[in-house]
């Protein structure tokens, strides 16, 4: 019985601390920008790498997100035009909203399937195609807590 459980346990124990990944895209919600990218989570640490980057300017976002109990995704990113952006995904959904430091809305879709995250793009270029470029005029909000 004892070698059952331990052939078991050896058996489970990569898929329990080896992390995941998943796809993320996300577009701005009043301009024509999309971005693409993916999260790394590792569940031993219950945090995920995100890295995405913006389809028409190029720009890179970087940042980590946390997962709580009850599920719930938050993260901040740091990109490379100034911005910062912040948002959270509550745990059963794959869509979460996320705002700039410029005040700007974000709409995001995670989800490990390449053909969900396909279907997440097309809606996001359809609705955001006649939309205006990003305005890189505005300035940045810092926030002290």
């Amino acid at each position: 019985m004892k070698k059952i459980f331990y052939c078991m346990l050896f058996a489970i124990l990569p898929l329990i601390v080896s992390g995941c990944t998943s796809n993320i895209t996300a577009k701005y919600d009043n301009y024509n920008e999309t971005f693409s990218g993916k999260s790394y989570y590792d569940p031993l640490y219950a945090r995920a790498v995100i890295e995405v980057r913006a389809n028409k300017t190029g720009a890179l976002c970087i940042g980590k997100s946390i997962i709580y109990v009850p599920p719930m995704w938050t993260f901040d990113l740091t990109c490379s035009d100034g911005r910062a952006i912040t948002g959270k995904l509550m745990g059963g959904q794959t869509e979460g909203k996320a705002f700039t430091n410029r005040n700007e809305t974000i709409t995001f879709s995670v989800a490990k399937r390449e053909k969900t995250i396909n279907l997440f793009k097309q809606k996001y270029y359809n609705e955001i195609r006649n939309k205006p470029p990003v305005d890189d005029t505005k300035q940045h909000i810092k926030v002290i807590m």
